[in-house]
This record gives structure tokens, C-alpha cells and sequence, in this order.
């Protein structure tokens, strides 16, 4: 499986070639921006070994054979200052995440913030692998610049523009990484006890939303095709490493026409004064028809 690849009409077969790996771009990318990480303790490497391994075992449950192998090299560990620090560089705010991974495959975490919290990293360690594994691409420029443009579900507009891109499916592609990641966690078994796993039922509290809308989906297919529900949330996980998306038709056929550009204006993180994500799942619990109609006027707008 290849989970990542550089498009765009400057990125031919002859000029990928010269390009270094993506891990070998990622570990550029962070020297150059001269931000101290720490030591990688015990703990944080058997960690980073245990995300490959289950990470493994889950794309091999899905018949897609690929080993995990996330370099050392491409974890790095921060205090909260480095971390204000990159969230400066990279012009986001990540004050409401304790970890983050960019389009290369970097994944930075916020040590500081999980410190004694071994349960909480190693979450989080997961979650962002999970990002990290799922389908990438890059768009080269004109300039030879590197752009995000894919990642998992979530594909950015207008990797070209110098503007800040926005991104669409980004909060359906969160839903997904988050339903992956506990369901990982809890076929872990005894494997976790160092970070506070201890074979219990672990339950998510991020993304709650995001979650519910998606099993609401899901469950709707089921029952209007009859399609078998496993099989549909395989296709679901599958499509986000593979980067396949021809199944999510069965959103439209199932909510109508527009349906899936409903669901792509559904966001990570909305702001509390945007209702938009509110009507959005109002969208997609509804039963009647007319009203999914009238709600995505409402979403879509002059889209529509």
C-alpha cells in the first residue's frame, strides 16, 4: 500500500525521482525551523513501537498487508513552549490539541501537557500515527513548493494558492481517525499496561460529535441497502488508507443529492458562534426528506 504520493503537473516521473524520501523532506523540514525537542525517554520508544505493531495489525485485519514502520526520527517530543513555538511557525493555533501531524509525517507532541498522563499520550501518540498512516499526497508548484493536499478524507482546496487553504471533509476525516483509534485501543488487550491500559473498555472523549455523525451514517446505510454493517465500516476504514473514496456514493444514495458536500463542510473545530456543524448533523438525523432539503440551503448556500 502506498500511503503517500506528490502531485501536480510539476511533479513529473523525472523530477519525483530527485525528490528524497518523505521522511527524509519531514526531518529537513523540522531542523529548519531550529525548535528543541526532548529526549526520547524509555517509555516514549516503547510507545512509539507499540503504535507500529497494533498499527500493523489493523491494516492486516483489513487486507492491506502494510507494516508501520513511523522512524524515530519522525516523533518529536516538545515542551509547551516549543510547541507555542511551532504552532507560531506553521501559523495554526494548536492550543486545543496535544499533538499534532503535518503533511510530511511529522508527528510533534506536547509533552509537557501529557506529562503523567500515560494513558492521554499514548492516545494521542496513536491518534496522530493514525494520521500519519492514512493516504497522503503532496501538490508540488510551480516553484518546486510543497503543499498539503490529501490526507486520510480530508483534501485540501487550492494547494497552489500563497492563501491559507481550507480543507474539506476535515471534520468527518477527524471522526474516522478518532473511531480507528479507540477501536485499536480496545483490542489491545494486556499490551498497554505501561501507558494505563489494563484491558477495559476504553472510551474516546474527543470528537465526540464527529463520531456519533459517522456510526448515524453508517447505520442509516445499513438500513436502507441491507448492505451488512461490517462490511460498510470496512470500506469506511479502508477508503482512509487507501486513499478510495467511491463508496462514500452510498452517502448520497442514501441522504440525496448533495449529501456528501453537506458532510464535507462538517469541521474539526468550529468556532461556538458558527451553527454550521449544528445544522449539519441536524441534516443527517433527520428523517424527512423536505427538511434535509431546506437544511442544506441553509449549509451549502450560494454553493447550493
Amino acid at each position: 500500500m502506498k500511503n503517500f504520493e506528490i502531485v501536480g503537473k510539476a511533479a513529473t516521473p523525472e523530477i519525483k525521482k530527485m525528490f528524497p524520501t518523505r521522511e527524509q523532506v519531514g526531518n529537513q523540514l523540522f531542523e529548519s525551523l531550529g525548535i528543541k525537542e526532548m529526549e526520547k525517554t524509555p517509555l516514549l520508544r516503547e510507545g512509539m513501537h507499540a503504535v507500529n505493531t497494533l498499527l500493523s495489525k489493523e491494516l492486516n485485519e483489513l487486507g492491506l498487508g502494510n507494516v508501520v514502520q513511523i522512524s524515530p526520527d519522525q516523533w518529536h517530543f516538545l515542551s509547551s513552549e516549543s510547541f507555542d513555538e511551532l504552532s507560531q511557525r506553521y501559523s495554526s493555533n494548536f492550543e486545543q490539541v496535544p499533538a499534532i501531524c503535518d503533511f510530511l509525517g511529522n508527528i510533534y507532541v506536547n509533552y509537557d501537557e501529557l506529562e503523567g498522563d500515560e494513558m492521554g499520550l499514548f492516545h494521542a501518540m496513536q491518534h496522530e500515527a493514525i494520521h500519519h498512516t492514512a493516504a497522503s499526497k503532496a501538490f508540488l508548484t510551480g516553484e518546486m513548493k510543497m503543499r498539503p493536499y490529501r490526507s486520510g478524507y480530508s483534501v485540501t482546496n487550492a494547494p497552489r494558492s500563497e492563501s491559507k487553504p481550507s480543507a474539506q471533509l476535515e471534520g468527518f476525516n477527524e471522526g474516522m481517525t478518532e473511531m480507528i483509534n479507540e477501536e485499536i485501543l480496545n483490542k489491545s488487550g494486556g499490551t498497554l499496561k505501561n501507558f494505563g491500559f489494563k484491558g477495559e473498555k476504553f472510551t474516546s472523549r474527543i470528537y465526540v460529535e464527529h463520531r456519533l455523525l459517522i456510526s448515524t451514517i453508517v447505520d442509516k446505510i445499513v438500513v436502507t441497502t441491507g448492505e451488512d454493517k461490517e462490511t460498510v465500516w470496512k470500506d469506511f476504514k479502508k477508503g482512509y488508507f487507501t486513499g478510495e473514496m467511491m463508496h462514500l456514493r452510498r452517502v448520497e444514495r442514501v441522504f440525496g443529492k448533495k449529501s456528501l458536500r453537506v458532510l464535507a463542510q462538517f469541521q474539526a473545530m468550529s468556532d461556538k458562534d458558527d451553527k454550521r456543524n449544528t445544522l449539519i448533523e441536524d441534516y443527517f438525523f433527520t428523517e424527512s426528506e423536505e427538511e434535509r432539503k431546506r437544511l442544506s440551503l441553509e449549509i451549502l448556500g450560494s454553493m447550493a
